[in-house]
């Protein structure tokens, strides 16, 4: 008989000719011919045999050799394989099959009696041989010599040729010696080894019947398998003999079998466990024309499975719980893969040799290592016995219910047992896998370190786990070390525990087997009770996958006591001779081993069954091309398909654009399920943006639409988004005919066509815009997290349950800019947790939607998702006017108003005048959008657009991108106007398809086709103002306000002629005005350009990204990189330095110069400096400055001097409005679940001891009882804090910067009350007067405090104002806080709008000098009250609120006043505030 045995040469092994002799004691030996010297030899009885599946090959492996030997034709390979295996048998594992309650031996009885057994079994195996031989050897001498030669024998019985194997004549059956054979001279000697053999079988049985368990068949089972039903049926036990150990056994043989029958088990014997599992690292390779083909007798193969069944396939199918929406169909599932391996792992050692000690999780392996499932599923197997969870919870006894957990945990590991070989598929990151059976979701959220977290429950359980681990090479076994943690919830107990190590051994020669082994603690985290577990490390003659353990109380005392087979079974120690046994394996499939060595349940997981179909998102495992390539047993589709998803995740992790986990949420070093999961599922997916994974956005025509360059990278739910357009259409007819028919400009058909009730906002005729009160119902409401804060006080306090309209939470403002994105979110996050935690509480509660911090900034998230063309909605930013962009009206209110909408209460709005501009021509060159409205900023001035709607038409429209009229919308608020808004435009469209919300598109088409969105032919406008775009040049407004306009060719020596130092500090681009794609490609052109000729910028260079969005796209499409490259710094996608969270170290009480891209450059805004001159520009303008660090440099005609002395001049840049491969969402775990359901069950969270967040008092009534006021329906006398002077912004009353953390806590942030305004007797900033002081105080003391002791003294005051005052944002905490202290009224020259109603929503009246002169006769300390108000309040017409001055020095005069006060507005001011009226009508 001829084979090859494996011989190392250089890198790698070969097969070279060898000839093996086996004899019939088992000896396998081989030399290189018959003639020569014996090489080496192995005894098999003490040796372990494997194969592998499909190949011709046996490993023979003993503690001091190894036989790698591969036969050339498949009868060798079965007749060897045959021979062989009478010598090797199997190590005794064995299905369960046994009864609860087993009597038992201790592990020392165990060892020490089958140690007794194997001597006395070894003997009697060599007296045998011996007498065999002897008899044999004696036979021969005396009987004729054969009349064959011994070659001509073996060429007819060729199965015979082990002379072990041909039955002598002189030996019976039962392996005596037959009588007639003892009748010789030498009889003696033979009855005296027959005599002796007698005696040693007769011991030996004896021993065996002493081991055997007395069973006990009484009571229930209550051992649980898997939840899956069997598909192979146990054989019934057979009654051990001990004519069973016969001379075919090997010493260790028998052994492992008296051992196995110790256990109530199914008697079905198999060779070595890991035979066909075709899981070796075998050296070599395929040689053409040689036999592939293993064909193994019928008997033989079934020999190989711990369980039988018939014949006969399985014809029932396996049910399952399902998902409950399927209606109980039933579910059939599959009992057999595809495909068995059809190719081997390959040479693991050339992979693994240069890696000794190193993670493997850094080495890429081909996919011959892998098996048909991934990493995810594979923690989906470890829950197969999640029916024990179940028990656990129903367990009323706490240590039973730890034993149940115990068993679990173990049970985890039962589907290694033939799994030694290959490994699962590295997950993508966001990949996500689910099993409704135990409600299970798995979701890979680390790359790097590779971390998968997983949550599974059920009735009366929860688990949540991450799995994370390291791999290392240690020469001779791969060890395997799990990091992550389980824990599990049953009613109010934790537990918790962590696994031990897993080791692959004879990793490189041998039969490879997998061994757990160390500690596993559970801990009762509640109880403070535990169980320790210990798996043992297998022994060469001793029991494998051994596990055994205590259970300990609270005080440390053990309960009771846990030991089995991760591989067979767990039971409790209920005495010295009884078990309880917990948990049993579920037998393997007939035919596991041929599909690596799956389970039945594992066999089930990478199915797309009945109940799946058209549920899963496209993110999960099911639809991985690769896995499924493989379980089909193609491996060059699937090992090009891994390569092809490796190569996109690599692709996406260099563009910075590498997916983000959905489902779970690092907390700590922990990850944990954030929800949303099922309820997406169960809507279909349809409103979840969930991007695949398996396909590159430009693979093909299906991820297109609409536009060809332009490709959407996903489809949102756009139910709640798109107006209802028929009603408003319809609603706008009925205002037409109110109306006379007259033409509507476009703003007047949206606010009309959102009347809660036309009738009575327009009834009467006569003048609408700048006269009526409008009842509005916007369609939704925008909140940022520093306005939201106090919103969403005010909105608990009405006692609702939910909003009325859709509304959303972006945190933007509390994210202070330090050092770069990564970090100032981190720490942003830790130092606001509390706050962002009662925002999240707050919109669970109430069904808002959260968008995470990082998310981006407010005003580009709501462009992105929410903004849809002829829409009304509301944000809490004065910026909220940027959705316009899209042809909507977005107002920005004060806190108290978005609480209207969110009420359900009608919003009233005074009747915007409606400005038209007219744009001609076309932006050509250095010019943008941004240099639109800065040149219109210098026309109107920040008053012009006070109390008017800014409505853009004509052909230089259509000529704008959505989001070039979205900045220009932004800055309208600049200017002092309502909000601005253009007709739908072909751009628009693009937009919205780019964007997700082709069905708004398509809505919106329809709409215009209408007339709904543009304005009538013949519409008048109060104003009109003409613009040329073709002849607008780049323009830079500043410093210190935003409507002092210079066009960039005159900048250079505007700077001169003022004296400032021609010095650019930092240069500053992004935010909520310019951040979009188009502004980012557009600087990133300019920074290519210099990076070409070799230049950086000479100041400091920041951008902030407007939303995730805009970020991930900028990095994926190398934007990023450009900017980086020449020296920017990208922030966080948040507000950042715009608004003044901007941790800025150097220029520290320094005169400086800084340019940005950014809306608002008020004294301190932005870095806290008083004397840091902001100017703003266009994105182009400011980059291109950057490079020079001059203000006076021109980049349209200036040149940049090289290093090499060469001039440079930049070429005037072109951007790209949209992004070719669509818009990626980055990290979407930032992203809220649409349209969720409140959840009245959170308690919103706010700390009793807060110092960030504090519940609301109502404010009181200047009237009526308990108010202390004497004068009826006029307000009580009021003393005047102090008179302002010039400009007061709402910075000014109520700073931002590092109070912003105080925006949710009334007391704290009231003390900024008016810090940086100028007290106009004297010209001191932040000082006021108290004339009627005490001792203890000082005449003059800070506004703030002088406001307190007003306050303190039961005196109610007001303020005296200079024009446009409160102008900026839309803080309502500048109307919050001076109420807060007392003050009931303001007089001013004239308001900025949304500043004014806020105060009225608080309860101050704002009145509006008649005569502006007026304003320098009141002065500190005087006393004023009102005249004619209870006029006014009881509705007498041309009622007129004068005002009785009583200066200090006890002059008296009356002087006129103004005022626009609704009727509504009164009711609001007599209750107190707006918020008390709404509450009084909802009681």
């Amino acid at each position: 008989m001829v084979a090859q045995e494996e011989k190392e040469e250089d890198a790698g092994y070969r097969f070279a000719r060898r000839y093996f002799v086996l004899d019939q004691f088992g000896s396998l030996s081989y030399s290189i011919d018959p003639k020569r010297p014996i090489r080496d030899q192995i005894f098999l009885p003490h040796a372990a045999l494997s194969t592998a599946v499909g190949r011709k090959d046996i490993h023979v492996d003993s503690s001091n050799a190894t036989f790698h030997i591969k036969c050339l034709t498949t009868n060798d390979f079965n007749a060897w394989l045959t021979a062989m295996r009478q010598f090797v048998l199997p190590d005794g594992r064995r299905s369960i099959a046994g009864k609860t309650v087993t009597p038992r031996l201790s592990q020392s009885q165990y060892h020490k009696s089958g140690f007794i057994a194997e001597d006395i079994g070894s003997t009697i195996s060599e007296l045998e041989a011996a007498l065999v031989a002897f008899q044999s050897e004696h036979t021969q001498e005396r009987s004729h010599p054969s009349l064959k030669s011994k070659s001509e024998k073996d060429k007819h019985h060729p199965k015979d040729v082990f002379n072990m194997f041909k039955k002598s004549h002189n030996v019976n059956e039962d392996g005596t010696i037959p009588k007639s054979n003892l009748d010789t001279p030498s009889s003696i000697h033979f009855q005296r080894i027959r005599v002796a053999l007698a005696s040693l079988k007769s011991q030996h049985a004896a021993l065996l019947k002493s081991l055997q368990p007395v069973h006990d068949g009484t009571g229930p089972s209550t051992a649980r398998g898997s939840p899956l039903s069997p598909t192979t049926e146990e054989k019934e036990e057979e009654p051990l003999s001990p004519s069973r150990f016969n001379t075919s056994l090997s010493h260790r043989s028998r052994l492992a079998i008296s051992m196995s029958s110790l256990s109530d088990s199914a008697n079905i014997e198999w060779f070595d466990a890991e035979d066909d599992l075709g899981e070796e690292f075998l050296l070599d390779e395929h040689t053409p024309g040689e036999e592939r083909e293993l064909s193994v007798p019928h008997s033989e193969a079934s020999s190989l499975h711990p369980s039988e069944s018939s014949d006969e396939e399985e014809l029932f199918p396996l049910v399952h719980d399902t998902d409950p929406s399927v209606n109980a169909r039933e579910v059939v599932r599959r009992t057999r893969l595809p495909s068995g391996p059809v190719v081997d792992e390959g040479s693991l050692f050339a992979i693994l040799k240069n890696n000794v000690g190193k993670d493997l999780t850094t080495i890429a392996l081909p996919v011959s290592f892998n098996e048909p499932l991934t990493m995810l599923q594979r923690t989906a197997e470890e829950l197969e016995y999640y029916n024990l969870l179940h028990q656990a919870a129903e367990a009323k006894d706490p240590t039973q219910r730890l034993c149940f957990i115990a068993a679990f945990a173990v049970s985890g590991y039962a589907h290694t047992k033939y799994r030694s070989g290959r490994k699962g598929f590295n997950p993508i990151l966001a990949e996500t896998y689910e099993d409704v059976r135990m409600k299970f979701l798995a979701e890979k959220v680390s790359h790097n370190p590779v971390i998968i977290a997983y949550r599974a429950e059920g009735k009366g359980w929860e688990l949540n786990a991450t799995s994370a681990g390291k791999t290392k090479f240690w020469g001779k076994s791969l060890e395997i070390i799990p990091l992550g943690t389980t824990r599990l919830s049953i009613g109010n107990e934790k537990y918790e525990w962590n696994k031990p190590s897993s080791f692959m051994r004879n990793l490189m020669m041998g039969t490879k087997y997998l061994e757990h082994c160390g500690k596993m603690t559970i801990e009762n985290t509640t109880s403070g009770a535990s169980c320790v577990l210990d798996f043992k490390q297998s022994g060469y003659w001793g029991a494998s996958n051994e596990v055994s353990g205590v259970i300990v109380s609270p005080s440390r005392e053990v309960c009771t006591r846990i030991e089995g087979k991760w591989d067979e079974q767990i039971a409790q120690a209920l005495d010295s001779s009884h078990l309880h046994v917990l948990w049993r394996i579920t037998p393997f499939p007939k035919e596991s081993l041929q599909y690596y060595g799956f389970t039945a349940f594992g066999m089930t997981l990478n199915e797309i069954t009945n109940d799946l179909e058209g549920r899963l998102p496209p993110t999960d495992s099911r639809f991985r091309p690769d896995v499924r390539a493989l379980e089909n047993g193609d491996d060059d589709e699937a090992e090009a398909q891994k390569t092809r998803l490796e190569e996109m995740q690599r692709d996406r992790r260099k563009r910075g654009a590498d997916r983000a986990p959905r489902w779970f949420k690092r907390h700590g070093e922990d990850w944990r399920y954030v929800g949303g999961y099922w309820e997406a599922r169960a809507r279909g997916w349809k409103d979840t943006p969930v991007e695949p994974l398996w396909s590159s956005l430009s693979a093909g025509p299906t991820l297109r639409r609409c536009l060809a360059t332009h490709a959407p990278s996903y489809e949102k739910d756009c139910s709640s988004i798109t107006p209802p357009y028929a009603r408003l259409v319809e609603k706008l007819e009925r205002v037409r005919e109110l109306l006379n028919n007259r033409p509507l400009t476009l703003a007047e058909k949206i606010l009309y066509s959102h009347l809660n009730d036309p009738e009575k906002s327009l009834s009467g005729g006569g003048k609408i815009r700048g006269e009526s009160y409008l009842q509005l119902s916007p369609q939704r409401v925008a909140m940022q997290d520093a306005s939201a804060q106090m919103a969403l006080l005010q909105f608990m306090s009405a006692g609702l349950s939910r909003c009325a309209v859709p509304t959303s939470i972006h945190c933007d403002h509390l994210i202070q800019a330090i050092d770069g994105a990564a970090s100032d979110l981190k720490r942003s996050i830790a130092s606001n947790q509390e706050v962002f935690d009662f925002l999240e509480s707050a919109a669970r509660k109430y069904g808002i939607e959260f968008w995470q911090p990082g998310s981006g900034i407010i005003h580009q998230i709501v462009l992105e998702n929410y903004a849809a063309p002829g829409m009304l909605m509301l944000g809490t930013d004065s910026h909220t006017p940027n959705a316009g962009g899209l042809g909507l009206l977005a107002i920005g209110v004060g806190g108290a108003d978005a609480v209207d909408a969110m009420t359900g209460t009608p919003w009233e709005l005074k009747a915007p005048r409606v400005v038209g501009i007219h744009l001609t021509g076309k932006l050509s060159g250095w010019a943008t959008p941004k240099d639109l409205i800065l040149h219109l900023a210098g026309k109107l001035t920040v008053r012009g657009g006070t109390g008017r709607i800014l409505e853009y038409f004509g052909p230089g429209v259509a000529n704008q991108s959505c989001t070039g009229l979205a900045t220009v919308a932004n800055m309208g608020a600049e200017v002092g106007a309502t909000t601005s808004t253009f007709p739908y435009t072909e751009n628009m469209r693009a937009y919205l398809n780019a964007t997700g919300r082709a069905p708004v598109a398509h809505a919106a088409d329809k709409a215009a086709s209408m007339g709904f969105l543009s304005a009538d032919e013949g519409a008048e406008y109060d104003e009109f103002i003409e613009i040329n775009l073709s002849e607008l040049e780049p323009t830079i407004n500043g410093p210190f306000t935003p409507d002092l306009a210079t066009p960039l060719s005159k900048f250079g020596s505007f700077v001169q002629e003022q004296g400032w130092k021609d010095e650019l500090s930092a240069g500053l681009i992004g935010s909520c005005t310019n951040s979009s794609y188009e502004d980012m490609t557009r600087v990133a052109e300019l920074a290519k350009q210099a990076k070409t000729a070799g230049l950086v910028t000479q100041v400091p260079f920041l951008c902030t990204p407007g939303s995730e969005q805009i970020r991930a796209t900028m990095e994926r499409d190398g934007v990023t990189s450009a900017l980086q490259d020449v020296g920017a710094v990208v922030l966080a996608n948040a507000c950042g330095p715009c608004i003044g969270q901007w941790k800025r170290e150097d220029m520290k009480g320094e005169e400086n110069a800084i340019l940005t891209s950014f809306n608002r450059n008020f004294k301190s805004r932005n870095d806290g400096n008083r004397l840091t001159m902001n100017f703003l520009a266009s994105p182009t303008i400011v980059t291109a400055m950057a490079f020079s660090g001059k203000l006076s440099f021109n980049p349209m005609t200036d040149a940049l001097t090289l290093p090499s002395g060469e001039q440079f001049r930049f070429a005037p840049p072109a951007g790209q409005d949209l992004p070719t491969e669509g818009f990626t969402q980055g990290n979407i775990d930032y992203y809220p679940a649409p349209t969720p359901e409140p959840q009245s069950e959170t308690e919103v969270v706010i700390r009793s001891d807060s110092q960030r967040l504090e519940l609301l008092e109502p404010f009181s009534s200047h009237f009526g009882e308990g108010s202390g006021n004497k004068r009826g329906l006029e307000l009580p006398p009021l003393k005047v804090l102090m008179r302002v002077r010039g400009k007061c912004t709402t910075d000014h009353i109520s700073a931002a910067g590092p109070w912003l953390k105080y925006k949710g806590h009334l007391t704290n942030i009231s003390e900024n009350l008016l810090i940086t305004a100028v007290n106009d007797e004297g010209g001191d900033v932040n000082v006021a007067f108290d004339h009627n002081h005490d001792a203890s105080e000082t005449e003059n003391d800070t506004i703030p405090t002088v406001a307190k002791r007003f306050k303190a003294r039961g005196q109610p005051w007001t303020l005296v104002v200079d024009d446009n005052y409160g102008e900026g944002s839309a803080r309502e905490h500048a109307a919050l806080q001076p109420r807060f202290y007392g003050c009931a009224m303001i007089v001013a020259r004239s308001f900025a709008r949304i500043h004014e109603t806020n105060l009225k929503k608080q309860g101050v009246l704002p009145l509006w000098f008649a005569d502006k002169a007026d304003y320098s006769r009141i002065g500190s300390g005087d006393m004023v009250e009102t005249i004619g108000l209870a006029d006014l309040i009881q509705g007498r017409e041309n009622a007129v609120v004068k005002l009785k001055v009583t200066t200090r020095n006890g002059e008296v005069f009356e002087i006129p006043t103004k005022h626009t006060m609704s009727d509504d507005q009164l009711k609001w001011f007599c209750a107190g505030s707006a918020l008390n009226f709404i509450r009084s009508q909802m009681s």
